[in-house]
């Protein structure tokens, strides 16, 4: 199967939506399936044997540096009709997933929408009211016109389901156990974190 995976963030930025993309795309690439990866901004268009197609973006530096993707539908169209995947899988989409939902649905491709990111419990956070509406209701028409959605939680599910989306499933995340193991557990290390011996 050729799976399209577009990341509303990537590589070199490192934060959730990126791990999970890459566990998702090397699993699938274990698994004997092609991905393919769309991004915003600047980075490595080869990450081992992932290839990664980059669009245009800018780049806002707050807490964190966030892209923005700056790039049309009909050039995401490019890329998807280049590649034929079977499904476009959406990870935490908001801008540059909504673009990609816009041309894989205009090619009859199928979309699944990833749930990951809160963007309108962020906007509140940080005391911007005004975006949070303008989030939900872009959370609400990306999940709503996408094939299948997935949600990390049980509150995430019920949130979705707020906006009036309600084709969403359950897709909970495990711990590698190769990562985190007591065998690799360092009393030095926990001392310099000033961790409880019980913890």
């Amino acid at each position: 199967m050729k799976i399209l995976i577009a990341a509303e963030s990537f590589l070199p930025r490192s934060n959730g939506v990126t791990n999970t993309v890459m566990r998702a795309a090397n699993y699938l690439r274990e698994h004997n399936h092609e991905v393919l990866i769309v991004a915003p901004g600047e980075g490595p268009e080869i990450i081992g044997d992932q290839r990664v197609v980059r669009v245009p973006a800018i780049s806002f530096n707050t807490r964190v540096t966030i892209d923005i993707a700056a790039v049309t539908a009909s050039r995401l169209r490019e890329v998807i009709r280049g590649f034929k995947p079977d499904i476009v899988h959406l990870a935490s989409p908001y801008l540059l997933g909504g673009q990609v939902r816009k041309a894989a649905s205009y090619l009859g491709v199928p979309v699944v929408a990833v749930y990951q990111t809160d963007v309108s419990g962020f906007a509140s956070f940080y005391g911007l009211g005004l975006i949070k509406g303008l989030a939900e209701k872009r959370i609400r028409k990306i999940h709503s016109s996408s094939d299948l959605n997935l949600a990390p939680s049980k509150s995430s599910i019920k949130f979705l389901n707020s906006l009036g989306v309600n084709n969403v499933k359950l897709w909970t995340r495990g711990v590698d156990h190769e990562i985190f193991s007591p065998k690799l557990r360092s009393d030095s290390l926990r001392k310099t974190w000033n961790a409880k011996r019980e913890s």
